[in-house]
């Protein structure tokens, strides 16, 4: 039983044997309110992903504790074939899962570069996500003919696609938060950007919220605020002055949006740094 007196919910769906080619889905399932589920192999010719709607749980790679994985609840987890490895909920807060193992889904490029290593996606929790793994459980019920096979590896291939296209976002989002890092100064519009990453603007946006938090122009005007207490705090150039380096063309825009930001003008603040 679990912390609240309830009995852990479990269900395993076993696929069928391989295609010649070696590809298809072995087996699935979905684990509820277990903080005993602890799983641990010397590896095995079989891939696995863990998707992580609730609670939270721990993934250890080849014996290695000092870079135990967690995978908190909107995570998922994949372990390549053959990685010695070790899986557990946490006791005081197991997690909810959806998981399946599998072979050769995907092709050869994205399978090299999806495998590499152990790693945590954040998909976040998505219904559509969620909607696939139960859509692939109900087409397991009927796996073991050729139209089932077809359906469940093409559900599994869509989730895997997800969660690449997800990692491949976010890697667009670094490039575009260390473009912004560095390009701070400059007054740089929403379409420049979606032109330099190559997404719409919704599209663009909305990543970026999701990456950092914050929208593209809310980010740049936090870097400069942060760029310019250390200048108020360390030199003697004028708000004036500070407000110009920080690339906004009006002190008195600049002092508003410092204020929003730190809770202070920027003379309070130079005063106020310069007590300590």
């Amino acid at each position: 039983m679990n912390k609240t007196g309830e009995q852990p919910v479990k269900r395993s769906f076993a696929g069928r044997k391989p295609s010649a080619s070696g590809r298809g889905v072995l087996r699935a399932g979905y684990i509820q309110g277990d903080p005993e589920h602890q799983i641990k192999r010397a590896g095995i010719d079989e891939s696995i992903l863990i998707y992580c709607i609730a609670g939270k749980g721990y993934v250890v790679i080849e014996g290695d504790e000092q870079d135990r994985l967690t995978v908190d609840a909107g995570q998922a987890v994949l372990i390549p074939r053959n990685t010695p490895h070790e899986y557990f909920a946490d006791p005081k807060n197991p997690w909810e899962i959806y998981w399946f193992h599998y072979r050769r889904l995907l092709e050869k490029e994205d399978e090299e570069a999806f495998e590499r290593k152990a790693a945590v996606y954040q998909p976040g929790i998505s219904p559509e996500l969620i909607a696939k793994f139960q859509q692939m459980f109900t087409a397991m019920e009927d796996y073991f003919d050729a139209r089932g096979h077809i359906r469940v590896c093409a559900l599994a291939q869509l989730i895997l696609c997800d969660l690449l296209d997800q990692q491949q976002e976010g890697g667009a989002m670094l490039m575009l938060k260390q473009y912004l890092d560095e390009n701070y100064r400059q007054n740089v519009t929403l379409d420049e950007l979606a032109e330099l990453i190559g997404l719409s603007k919704f599209h663009l946006s909305r990543s970026f919220k999701q990456y950092t938090g914050f929208a593209p122009k809310q980010y740049v005007n936090r870097v400069r605020i942060t760029k310019a207490c250390h200048l108020l705090s360390s030199t003697e150039l004028s708000v004036a002055q500070v407000s110009e380096k920080m690339g906004y063309h009006s002190p008195f825009y600049f002092s508003e949006q410092f204020k929003n930001i730190i809770g202070y003008s920027p003379s309070e603040y130079r005063k106020m740094s310069r007590k300590f």
